[in-house]
């Protein structure tokens, strides 16, 4: 007589993700895997940065900005000097926008304004899209100045 195996229901990540997994993603980007990938080598997987480098994203008050500016400085980088938590940092950001697309950014910017002590909004990729549809002709760095409309 056949013995008759029933194959159980896997969940799929968002199942048994906690929340903030959910919420670090948008569509199929994981923000986690992006900013890893792409972030955690000068930002570190604690999001504390390089002394005197690389600035924070741990708690930082740059997390804070407009989406409007955090997707800018994704999408087309930073030159110059940044003030972050109070410290100064003057090392160049690669632009990320041709490597990411916007459910990636959007995925790993909510990542980071969700972990580490940051506890903001979500980033969706309608927002990072607008964004690079605004500055599609921008073919350099930001500056904080230009950021901070000065």
């Amino acid at each position: 007589m056949p013995i008759k195996v029933e194959t159980p229901k896997t969940a799929t990540p968002k199942e048994v993700a906690p929340k903030a997994e959910v919420v670090a993603s948008a569509g199929d980007a994981d923000g986690q895997k992006v900013y890893t990938k792409v972030c955690q080598q000068c930002h570190q997987a604690t999001g504390t940065g390089i002394p005197t480098l690389y600035p924070p994203l741990a708690k930082s008050d740059w997390i804070k900005k407009d989406v409007d500016v955090l997707a800018r400085i994704v999408l087309h980088g930073l030159q110059g000097p940044i003030k972050v938590n109070g410290q100064d940092y003057n090392q160049a950001m690669t632009a990320q926008g041709t490597n990411l697309s916007d459910a990636e950014i959007a995925a790993a910017l909510t990542f980071v304004r969700s972990s580490w002590g940051n506890a903001e909004s979500e980033i969706t990729t309608d927002q990072v899209k607008a964004v690079r549809e605004k500055y599609k002709d921008r073919a350099k760095q930001w500056t904080v100045a230009e950021l901070e409309g000065k």
